[in-house]
């Protein structure tokens, strides 16, 4: 089945199977996610087996498909992996090899936006920010992987390194330094468009989302 399940309509169980009828849905739900992740890509396993080697991290924060502005202002469709350790952009059609590294403690906040959108913003000391728009994948198209990505880095800088991450919630755009150049990130939902895009605009760049 294409969809691996996720159409079927889960039958009502017995009162004495409720419990265990919620915990296999929620790990029906997991398997469905982890196949939109590139964490099941050999390739990608090799690559952060080799990361986790040189540059000896102990842990995964997050991992996903994104739409990405870079830093030459052109935007690509990348997998971005954040450890305890660095942040990497990485390239999925050159089995995913590293094209960026960023040192975590650069990370000084965060930037969203209050609406659905999914984009966020890592903003660093070096004014070299990260913007991407989170992919949710096929099978997991309603799934907030911003508030994944913002509860994991918020943790980890709470538990581990005994800080707050200051995070900002924005309501008419994010605020970003792209090549040390300040840029206002707008959001648009254009009918016609197929999928989410950045694409320029007067004061920098905006996202560009299909009707819902």
């Amino acid at each position: 089945m294409s969809d691996y399940g996720k159409s079927v309509e889960w039958p009502s169980p017995p009162a004495v199977l409720l419990e265990f009828h919620g915990i296999t849905q929620h790990l029906h739900r997991r398997s469905a996610r982890a196949r939109d992740c590139p964490l099941t890509s050999s390739n990608f396993i090799r690559i952060t087996k080799e990361l986790k080697n040189k540059d000896q991290y102990s842990q995964v924060l997050f991992s996903g498909f994104v739409r990405m502005l870079n830093w030459f202002n052109n935007t690509k469709d990348r997998a971005l992996l954040i450890t305890d350790k660095h942040i990497y952009r990485l390239e999925p059609k050159k089995h995913f090899k590293v094209q960026k590294r960023i040192p975590i403690d650069t990370v000084n906040s965060l930037s969203v936006t209050s609406g659905a959108d999914q984009m966020v913003a890592l903003h660093t000391a070096s004014q070299e920010d990260v913007l991407v728009f989170l992919q949710r994948g096929q099978l997991g198209p309603t799934l907030d992987r911003v508030g994944e990505l913002v509860g994991n880095l918020c943790d980890h800088f709470t538990r581990v390194r005994k800080t707050n991450l200051p995070v900002k919630v924005c309501s008419r755009g994010l605020q970003v330094n792209i090549s040390g150049k300040p840029k206002t990130i707008t959001v648009e939902t254009r009918p016609g468009q197929n999928m989410a895009d950045f694409k320029k605009s007067r004061g920098g760049f905006t996202l560009l989302l299909p009707p819902s």
